[in-house]
């Protein structure tokens, strides 16, 4: 996006650039030092102009990430809250696909949503829907790994799974999942699923990128506490312990979860327990 005004040529110091970041975000913050108009208007209109633009932007590129959100408040009070974001934290590169990663977190502190809590957590969700789809790729396990994983004489507690790169956990304190599922379908029928959702129940859900597709499918507790320990690289019969500790009354399908990877192409490598390792390895 281009500049209706005009700085002098010189290298950018930490002082100027702070100096264009403070102007952009305050309209009361003195000017940039050093500018001027290409055609002798007024720098400061101009300029307000430039503000103006950047801001938009900024508001219309977090509307394009959190559509749920928008359509949850209404978009006078998203693009309200749109601005105080962008007002507080302006792009830091010039691809926008990432845009707005903070801002599940600043709508949890945003004073007027505080009696929507359930707003943030579909950000989060959202967030996370964009992070899956720009995620690396990564081929789902070999038959053979798998083959050997799940031989009789193996030791399946004792191996890691690594999982996709794509999939993101959301644990959501509301009913985050069912608000954005519901927000998928025609007026009719979203309407009808938003009548029956309890803004209260918390949902865990699983976000990753299926082929071209991204992909938002519920998990129970139990399944959440099992792919949160994978994901941080314990051995499988640590993760179920783990899962099934901190779950009570929630029981952990085992069936169920290693389908629900392996119909995904979730599970990326299987790695055998240490001790099988050749040494040196």
């Amino acid at each position: 996006m281009s500049s209706p005004v005009r700085e002098r040529q010189r290298p950018p110091t930490p002082d100027s650039a702070a100096a264009w970041v403070r102007a952009l975000q305050d309209s009361e913050a003195p000017l940039p030092s050093g500018l001027v108009s290409a055609n002798g208007s007024s720098v400061a209109q101009r300029f307000a102009i430039h503000r103006n633009n950047v801001l938009s932007a900024c508001v219309q590129a977090l509307a394009d990430t959190f559509p749920v959100c928008q359509a949850l408040v209404g978009e006078a009070f998203f693009s309200a809250m749109a601005l105080a974001f962008a007002q507080q934290h302006l792009p830091r590169t010039r691809k926008l696909a990432f845009y707005g990663k903070g801002f599940a977190a600043f709508v949890r502190g945003f004073a007027p949503a505080q009696s929507l809590p359930y707003v943030a957590d579909v950000a989060q969700l959202e967030m996370a829907r964009v992070q899956a789809y720009h995620a690396a790729d990564a081929e789902g396990v070999s038959p053979a790994l798998l083959h050997a994983a799940l031989h009789p004489d193996a030791d399946l507690p004792a191996w890691r799974l690594a999982l996709h790169p794509s999939l993101h956990l959301i644990d959501s304190p509301t009913a985050a999942r069912s608000l954005w599922q519901a927000h998928q379908h025609g007026a009719a029928q979203r309407d009808a699923l938003l009548a029956d959702i309890d803004l209260r129940r918390p949902e865990c859900a699983a976000v990753f990128r299926s082929g071209d597709a991204v992909l938002c499918i519920p998990l129970a507790a139990a399944e959440m506490g099992l792919l949160r320990g994978l994901q941080a690289r314990q051995t499988l019969g640590e993760a179920m312990s783990q899962a099934t500790a901190s779950t009570e009354g929630d029981a952990l399908d085992m069936t169920h979860t290693l389908a629900l990877l392996l119909q995904h192409h979730l599970i990326t490598d299987v790695m055998p327990p240490l001790s099988e390792h050749p040494h040196g390895d």
